[in-house]
């Protein structure tokens, strides 16, 4: 019986020693799980930063390029209305000379009768 016992204890020790060796090995399995899900989180967060700031990259020299439109457009617009009123001001003077001008010729007797 004493026999018996002795056995069952190194089976026991055995078995617990099989067992202390499979958590070992689950332990380095699950940390070399774990360090392969952080290094892959970590290449995701990568791309994904560079895509996401890729894309803002874009966006933002898309809005420049629509900006400078904006601001050539608004540029041909103020110059054409500065034309537009150099033309009025010549315009305007020629109709002041005209005016002027007319006065003297009523005055002299070559303008419409009765004004």
């Amino acid at each position: 019986m004493e026999r018996n016992v002795g056995i069952e204890k190194r089976a026991l020790g055995k078995m617990l020693e099989n067992v202390g060796s499979l958590v070992k090995t689950t332990a380095h399995l699950l940390r070399l799980y774990l360090e392969f899900i952080m290094i892959g989180g970590i290449i995701f967060l990568a791309f994904y930063i560079s895509v996401t700031f890729g894309v803002k990259a874009n966006l933002m020299k898309s809005r420049a390029t629509f900006f400078d439109l904006e601001i050539s457009r608004l540029s041909s617009e103020i110059d054409e209305m500065e034309s537009r009123m150099k033309y009025l001001e010549s315009k305007a003077t020629v109709m002041h000379e005209f005016e002027k001008y007319g006065k003297r010729y009523r005055i002299l007797g070559y303008g419409q009768e009765g004004e």
